[in-house]
């Protein structure tokens, strides 16, 4: 068949005290995996995992993983170099990190120059890396040194040839920067990152980059990154707000769909999900597959009608773009061709433009009122209706000589 695919998953939490209720839901999961894989013929290329495979990074909490990867390995067909790990922020050992370093990161690695200055040179990035040694063990001996992670390995490029083409994945660290209250806005994935994993993919015919967070939480000057990221990749793919996401981000030079994973698993009664993607290159189509579990009749997973309206029976299709060309084809806007632009009213325009503006300011992440409680009141909003206050000015004309 002409098609790729592939399974992302997210935010497992592998931790001591929940044996329970997490055995329930990735069970189900493991089901699940054996329904899509045999009932829709969803057999992945391979198996993304976006980060926080486990909750404190400790060594017994990857010993509980491995048996669930085999499971998956097992109902997939897929072989274990084909399971491609990103480190997400609950896989830094916390109390690996001296506090010398801590406050040492916080003065020089504050924007874009103290970034590249850290990732250009080994022995600085070697002081940020011991805080993955657990994470580390467990990608080294669990892939079987397939994908080796320290400090001068801290992302990864496969290549693989996929339907008659080549695609790079991309596995990018957003987490080599954080640290104890150095979470959302502190972050960042880093130029000599970004552009040396592009350089080690150039000439593929597809690129999908994979990382634990999303470009929200990078520092302001990361916004160079993302557009690169964004030129130059087909599908992002990320995991942490244990929210499923399909977004589409375009510029006037490029575009990419930007693919977020829920939780795999959060508690029983929360909103744990994952999603499938196959690209049909027949049919010049794309389908994302939106799975989520319940815990009712004893608990299952099924198609996510809940987050998305227009993503009936879980399912959203998408035409290809331009960037899933074979080498050698020509390559067009992403997007529709051969249609006019539409003439817009500009009141209308306005209007919309107004809509997006209130829906978007209404309300304020609590986690940045208090950075402490992020990890508690990531998904809590204060509503700021309540709290407006109009404020009218006027100005005077200030006559020429005289002093404002």
């Amino acid at each position: 068949m002409n098609t790729i695919t592939w399974l992302h998953i997210s935010d497992l939490h592998f931790k001591e005290n929940d044996e329970w209720n997490r055995n329930i839901v990735l069970n189900a999961l493991l089901k699940d995996v054996k329904k899509c894989v045999t009932g829709e013929g969803l057999r992945p290329d391979f198996i993304t995992v976006t980060g926080d495979i486990a909750f404190k990074s400790a060594i017994e909490e990857y010993e509980r993983a491995e048996p669930f990867f085999e499971k998956l390995l097992g109902a997939t067909g897929v072989e274990k170099d084909r399971l491609l790990i990103v480190p997400g922020n609950h896989d830094v050992d916390l109390d690996a990190i001296p506090g010398m370093i801590s406050r040492a990161t916080r003065s020089l690695v504050d924007d874009r120059d103290g970034i590249i200055e850290v990732l250009s040179d080994s022995k600085e990035r070697g002081s940020l890396f011991h805080k993955f040694h657990h994470y580390a063990g467990f990608i080294t001996n669990y892939l079987e040194n397939k994908s080796p992670f320290d400090h001068d390995h801290y992302y990864f490029v496969r290549t693989l040839t996929l339907a008659g083409r080549k695609v790079a994945i991309l596995g990018l660290n957003s987490t080599w920067l954080y640290q104890k209250d150095f979470d959302r806005g502190c972050l960042a994935l880093g130029e000599p990152q970004v552009r040396k994993a592009l350089e080690e993919s150039e000439g593929a015919d597809l690129r999908i980059a994979l990382m634990h967070h999303p470009f929200k939480w990078f520092m302001d000057t990361e916004g160079s990154c993302e557009s690169l990221l964004v030129r130059s990749c087909d599908y992002i793919l990320h995991g942490h707000l244990h929210q499923t996401g399909v977004t589409n981000l375009s510029t006037p030079d490029a575009g990419a769909m930007v693919l977020a994973a829920g939780a795999g698993f959060q508690g029983r009664r929360d909103r744990n999900a994952c999603n499938w993607v196959r690209l049909d290159f027949d049919n010049n189509r794309g389908t994302v597959y939106l799975r989520e579990y319940s815990d009712e009749s004893g608990g299952f997973w099924t198609e996510d009608t809940r987050t998305y309206e227009n993503a009936k029976g879980g399912r959203y299709d998408f035409p290809l773009g331009s960037k899933t060309t074979p080498k050698g084809g020509k390559k067009v806007p992403r997007g529709r061709t051969g249609v006019r632009a539409a003439k817009m009213d500009p009141a209308l325009l306005e209007s919309a433009y107004l809509r997006q503006v209130v829906q978007s300011c209404k309300s304020l992440p609590l986690g940045i009122i208090d950075p402490r409680a992020m990890e508690q009141t990531r998904q809590q909003t204060m509503d700021l209706a309540p709290l407006y206050v109009s404020l009218n000015t006027t100005s005077q004309a200030v006559d020429e000589g005289e002093s404002p």
